[in-house]
């Protein structure tokens, strides 16, 4: 194998695919060189691509241990590399926060990889351990006396199931900005969601699928997209109530209400005025700011303990306490309305939507730029409704860099949108381990696939699914690569499926007994 040949595949740049055709089709090498180029590869620079070369593959086969170690819940192991001819007297494990410490049996370990470098052979162990808990923890290992960290990640066996075999569920999807307020109102809010979750409690609903509720850009209210995000661990204040904001204060609510110079014809409009909407409800919510500065002994304990915990995700609003209010309040408020779901029967509650990026020249783009390939950008490949492809125009995330950082961005990511409800829908699903990366050069456009480190991904969702009880639903419309629906099988994560899809070779609707068995089905 070549350097760059080497590097490509270490990068995850894809070689082939197959179209919805069946056709085979292999990626031109200079469409591939792009999307090394884009991840800041210099692939003329020899010196920088042998650096890299040996980085991502060889320097981990010259330490025992890599900084994030794999494992299962049912069957922990601890994997060590060492030279072949190396012996081992002494190793154990240590987790100081869980007071865990084991002594591990050096003798008879298996075999399970090895690697030759410069005549050295080395070899990969596995050695069985004491359980450990659902989680990531830090962990010391020493080995003949050499201490070493790891990231220790124990991963279940699958995400969290709440629905049994032969339990059938209903829900309904709702776009929350499509609900029409009964009051003077401009538009709904989490008070309507509340009012919507008890009247479908009472009619036998278990679910409500939610759009992506993510921050979108207060200051340009018509970029109203919910799929083209300012940023996805964030939410949006257009969904914060003014009538549970005063309950939850204990503030007379007509103030806001009763001098209202909304009509009818306001709310009889096809066609939302974002603009108005976005204001009014924010002068609103600095009213009660500016009111509920009088009563901050109240809540400014739990408000800065928030704060604390998002303290990355808020850091773009270090200056403007008022913005990281409002997204202290909408958290509460999405968690007060699944409490209600669930007071009210429904087995799942809300659904909450994770789209599959945020938009160029988001925050989230802008305070993570390290992350992303430089100017590729996520779409589709060719397919029958757009031959030349598609480009949603939402930045790639880098997968090394993802890796190096050991996932922090994407378990932010995970944490933020399964916070406060029962389930998580994940928008294009197969992103998690491939994504169509578009590149433009004047008029034309390229594209190939850049593979995702899975395994990782796939870890991270299960163990915050298991630890926040909150089951995981796929979008896997479209080409789904094999490894893909094993994988979502497994770890009993839901596929999401459209009923008018469901044919068969004769385009004759499937009986339901053909359907995917852990499966969501939308009527339309």
């Amino acid at each position: 194998m070549d350097h760059i040949a080497q590097l490509l595949y270490l990068y995850g740049i894809g070689y082939e695919y197959h179209k919805y055709t069946g056709d085979h089709v292999i990626f031109d090498h200079q469409t591939r060189l792009s999307a090394l180029k884009e991840c800041g590869v210099n692939t003329d620079d020899i010196d920088e691509v042998n650096a890299l070369n040996f980085a991502l593959d060889i320097a981990k086969w010259l330490t025992p241990i890599e900084a994030i170690t794999l494992t299962k819940e049912a069957q922990p192991k601890l994997t060590l590399r060492l030279e072949a001819c190396s012996s081992l007297s002494e190793l154990t494990i240590s987790i100081p926060a869980l007071n865990y410490h084991f002594v591990c049996e050096c003798n008879n370990l298996s075999e399970v990889g090895d690697y030759v470098y410069q005549g050295t052979r080395y070899v990969a162990l596995s050695v069985a351990i004491a359980p450990v808990v659902v989680g990531y923890h830090q962990a010391k290992v020493t080995i003949n006396g050499q201490c070493y960290e790891t990231e220790f990640w124990v991963t279940p066996e699958h995400c969290y199931d709440p629905i049994s075999d032969n339990k059938k569920l209903l829900g309904i999807s709702v776009q929350l900005y499509s609900l029409k307020p009964e009051n003077s109102k401009l538009s709904a809010d989490f008070f309507e969601l509340k009012e919507l979750i008890v009247l479908a409690a009472g009619e036998g609903v278990d679910y409500i699928l939610l759009n992506p509720l993510h921050l979108l850009f207060v200051e340009q209210p018509e970029k109203a997209s919910p799929y083209s995000p300012n940023d996805r661990r964030l939410l949006h204040p257009f969904y914060i109530s003014i009538e549970l904001l005063c309950e939850r204060f204990n503030v007379d609510k007509s103030v806001f209400f009763k001098q209202s110079n909304i009509d009818k014809s306001d709310r009889n409009h096809s066609y939302l005025d974002m603009s108005r909407c976005m204001n009014d409800k924010l002068a609103k919510l600095h009213s009660l700011w500016q009111y509920l500065q009088n009563q901050r002994n109240d809540w400014d304990a739990d408000f800065k303990q928030f704060c604390q915990r998002k303290k990355e995700e808020l850091s773009g609003f270090t200056d403007d306490e008022f913005a990281r209010f409002l997204q202290w309040v909408a958290f509460e408020q999405l968690a007060h309305c699944q409490l209600v779901a669930l007071e009210h029967g429904m087995a799942i509650g809300l659904i909450n939507d994770l789209a599959v990026g945020c938009a160029d020249g988001s925050s989230e783009y802008e305070s993570n730029r390290s992350l992303y390939a430089e100017h590729a950008r996520v779409g589709a490949p060719p397919d029958p409704w757009a031959e030349q492809g598609q480009n949603w125009g939402l930045p790639a995330l880098n997968p090394v860099k993802l890796k190096v950082e050991r996932f922090e961005f994407f378990k932010q990511l995970i944490r933020a949108n399964i916070s406060g409800v029962g389930g998580l829908r994940i928008d294009h699903v197969m992103g998690l381990r491939r994504l169509w990366w578009c590149f433009v050069s004047g008029e034309s456009q390229s594209g190939c696939y850049v593979y995702y480190p899975f395994e990782y991904l796939l870890a991270i969702l299960k163990i915050e699914s298991a630890l926040h009880k909150v089951m995981v639903i796929g979008e896997d419309l479209g080409v789904v690569p094999t490894e893909i629906k094993l994988a979502m099988a497994e770890s009993h994560i839901y596929s999401n499926i459209l009923f008018y899809f469901e044919k068969d070779h004769d385009d004759q609707f499937l009986a339901v007994e053909h359907y995917k068995k852990k499966c969501f089905v939308n009527g339309c």
